[in-house]
């Protein structure tokens, strides 16, 4: 299983539909989020209502295929942080990151009422991204939405 965390207006939808047209994944879009946000989430034609049915959902789902999930960290997810096996062996985690700026201008002309700082998700994204490192002694792979090509340390991974 591949993740990929974000913060929102990342640029991680775009890099999500690269994934899934790629055709070698099987794309899982927001699962945590759309929980979290509107009470389900399908997974593997499964109606999931709880972060917990997600996990298992995804490691499922990962036992028959090339799995690729993306999901935003706007949100705090403590059965995810909490979850050793998911953090440092079921899955490889990597990391969206767009510069402040780019991230709360975009968040602000979708949603001009001034948002909450856990709203722009870069407290999340750092504690997850320093759970993974902690656990799996590797610093894990940090992408810049802002790059236009990968480079060959990228490539090499």
């Amino acid at each position: 299983m591949l993740m990929l965390w974000s913060a929102p207006r990342s640029r991680s939808t775009a890099f999500y539909r690269m994934m899934v047209e790629r055709g070698d994944f099987t794309g899982v879009f927001e699962p945590f989020s759309n929980v979290l946000a509107f009470g389900t989430v399908d997974i593997g034609g499964r109606s999931l209502v709880t972060v917990p049915e997600v996990l298992a959902g995804l490691r499922s789902l990962a036992t028959s295929r090339h799995v690729f999930v993306k999901d935003t960290t706007d949100k705090w997810y403590p059965e995810v942080l909490a979850d050793r096996r998911l953090l440092a062996e079921d899955a490889q985690h990597t990391f969206l990151i767009r510069h402040p700026r780019e991230t709360i201008g975009s968040v602000l002309a979708v949603e001009p009422r001034s948002p909450r700082i856990h709203a722009i998700g870069y407290e999340t994204q750092y504690e997850l991204y320093t759970k993974v490192r902690r656990l799996t002694g590797r610093d894990p792979l940090v992408v810049r939405s802002e790059e236009r090509r990968v480079g060959k340390e990228c490539r090499s991974r």
